[in-house]
């Protein structure tokens, strides 16, 4: 079975078998599981993880990186790498890396001023930095322009109708990528240390198998969660994001910045149908005020689909059967059919 038909199997299965309490656990598990793993670096001077924010090529072949720390209070570092450990593609700004190696001493002069670098001796790469470059955000009114107005209409409205379904399936997609990290540094932290003996070429396999499943547990965790942890925690990912690309539109003063991610978290349906809002902005054309108008009318949209749907279930749950019984509490199975037509007729 190939990695990806093996992925989506445990993922149907994981779907089937798995109950909302349990995801939800599942869920909580692994996001601690990174936050000790991301402590455990930011203690150990002879590991780094984080995200590459610069690197040069020396003429040696070999790396110099400066490194920001995935751990909120933790500064940036520099690391050296040999020759052999640089690959033909050397890790790119926006790279999730993690390196292991020595605290080297080195003289302080103006191009470096550190009295220390870590000299890696083993890496690990996950080069997701050319992916993110591609996929920007700050580009989002071109290539919304250059779209066709009424699809994206359509996907607008789609988006403002459904923005729940919108926010669950955005958590799911976020916590992939948690599971995907979380994965990586258990995979590389295994191999360095022999715990964990799994060849280098399924490195990938198992990766894109722990995406599938994080992307379920996800979904299936905010199945009945009343506090909508999920949706609130993507609503403020999306936010800071997306926060960018919306400025960039109009709609959105920059200087709610603050007051939008407060929003967000209030109330995460807000986030797709600002979205859905700045789309038909600019795929219409609109000016700025007509997308404020646009943003309260796609809000008095949802709400009365909401109210509507409210009131259809209602109705629907609302219809109960009372049967005509006699003196012993019997009733006939004719009375179960509501036009009077017997069963033997």
């Amino acid at each position: 079975m190939k990695p990806t038909k093996f992925a989506f199997a445990a993922g149907s299965l994981i779907f089937a078998l798995v109950t909302p309490a349990i995801a939800r656990l599942a869920v909580a598990t692994i996001t601690v599981v990174l936050g000790l793993l991301l402590y455990w670096a930011q203690a150990e001077p002879t590991a780094v993880i984080g995200t590459v924010e610069q690197s040069r090529t020396s003429a040696a072949g070999g790396a110099l990186m400066a490194i920001s720390p995935a751990w909120p209070t933790a500064s940036t570092e520099v690391v050296s790498l040999d020759p052999s450990l640089v690959s033909e593609v050397p890790p790119q700004p926006g790279d999730h890396v993690i390196v292991f190696g020595q605290v080297q001493a080195v003289n302080p002069n103006e191009h470096l001023r550190l009295s220390e670098i870590l000299r890696g001796e083993q890496i690990g790469i996950l080069p997701v930095g050319s992916y993110l470059q591609d996929t920007t955000t700050s580009d989002l009114k071109g290539r919304v322009a250059t779209s066709n107005r009424w699809f994206v209409t359509a996907l607008a409205i789609g988006m403002a109708l459904f923005a729940r379904i919108c926010m669950r399936l955005s958590a799911s997609a976020i916590f992939a990528g948690v599971t995907v990290l979380v994965s990586f540094l258990l995979l590389h932290l295994g191999a360095r240390d022999g715990l964990l003996p799994v060849p280098d070429a399924l490195f990938e396999p198992v990766m894109l198998g722990t995406a599938v499943a994080g992307a379920v547990l996800a979904f299936k965790a905010s199945i009945g969660d009343r506090w909508r942890i999920g949706e609130r925690f993507a609503a403020v990912v999306l936010t800071q994001l997306l926060a960018p690309a919306l400025f960039d539109v109009g709609p959105v003063p920059e200087h709610l910045s603050l007051p939008l991610t407060v929003l967000a978290v209030l109330f995460p349906v807000l986030v797709p149908v600002s979205i859905a809002s700045a789309m038909l902005t600019i795929a219409l054309d609109l000016e700025p005020h007509l997308g404020w108008m646009t943003l309260g009318g796609l809000l008095v949209l949802r709400h009365l689909a909401s109210l509507a749907s409210g009131k259809g279930r209602s109705a629907a749950g609302s219809s109960s059967f009372h049967p005509e019984v006699n003196e012993h509490g019997e009733f006939k199975l004719d009375n179960l059919v509501p036009d009077g037509k017997g069963f033997d007729r």
